[in-house]
């Protein structure tokens, strides 16, 4: 028995770490409620878009979350997250070539923004470009020395260009 009641957050930054609250919890449902109160005060806030579309994404609703982080990019275009984010919802829907630009927008922008070479070289996999795939996985070592995605990654398609 519950001797208190759940209370709701009642301010805009107590919705809003409500929702990543939830979101790091993978409780989707309760993480879009609370980032939509938030967007309901305030349409604009960055940071409550750009978690909206990572749960659409984490979520599986790949297209909703296209429409937060173009949203994110139409109010921010320097957020590299948002492009780097893009890109994988746009790849889960197998829509590779708005990744892939997504993805190189991205790197205009940052270079040295860990996760965009390695999901370029997912990209350029899929299209079995594999030198293209390595060169990008050798670049994200350089930006990111221990992501060890990428590191076994590159050891396998060694390993395979070898035998």
């Amino acid at each position: 028995m519950r001797l208190f009641k759940k209370r709701e957050p009642k301010t805009f930054k107590a919705r809003y770490r409500a929702g990543l609250r939830a979101l790091r919890k993978k409780d989707f449902e309760a993480a879009v409620q609370h980032l939509n109160e938030v967007l309901d005060e305030r349409p604009d806030y960055v940071p409550a878009l750009h978690n909206l579309g990572v749960t659409f994404h984490l979520n599986g609703q790949h297209s909703k979350a296209i429409e937060k982080f173009e949203r994110v990019i139409d109010l921010k275009p320097g957020e590299v997250r948002a492009y780097l984010n893009l890109a994988a919802a746009e790849n889960s829907l197998g829509h590779l070539d708005a990744a892939e630009q997504a993805l190189l927008k991205g790197l205009a922008i940052d270079p040295q923004q860990p996760g965009v070479h390695y999901n370029l070289a997912v990209i350029y996999l899929k299209r079995r470009k594999t030198a293209k795939a390595m060169s990008e996985m050798e670049l994200e070592l350089a930006v990111n020395p221990h992501h060890r995605e990428t590191e076994e990654a590159l050891r396998a398609l060694r390993e395979r260009m070898l035998s």
